[in-house]
């Protein structure tokens, strides 16, 4: 009868060990694969994220390569009879109206 009872009570921790370990066996399996399908999620975000930047990049590039490329063109020729300017604005005030009292009519 002793060895009957130690057999019941060494099946019954199997049983539990073994339906314990399924489910434990169930729940491991699980997050492996929602870990591997977020690596995955994570991969194509990152891969659209890379090619934003990319796309953001050369945009800059480009527009520094115009500003460049401005910056290095010769100036312009100016005809031979225009009065030689030393920068942008110094003929600015060539036609500009004085803006104090006229002393054209009096007199």
């Amino acid at each position: 009868m002793a060895f009957h009872t130690l057999a019941e009570f060494v099946a019954t921790i199997l049983i539990m060990l073994i339906a314990s370990g399924s489910v434990i066996g169930g729940m491991f399996l699980y997050f492996k694969l929602r870990a591997k399908e977020l690596e995955a999620q994570d991969s194509r975000e990152a891969e659209a994220r890379l090619r934003t930047v990319e796309t953001r990049l050369g945009a800059m590039e480009g527009a520094i390569g115009a500003l460049v490329a401005g910056l290095v063109q010769p100036p312009a020729p100016q005809p031979l009879d225009a009065p030689a300017r030393t920068s942008a604005t110094a003929g600015a005030a060539e036609n500009v109206l004085p803006l104090g009292p006229s002393d054209r009519g009096r007199g």
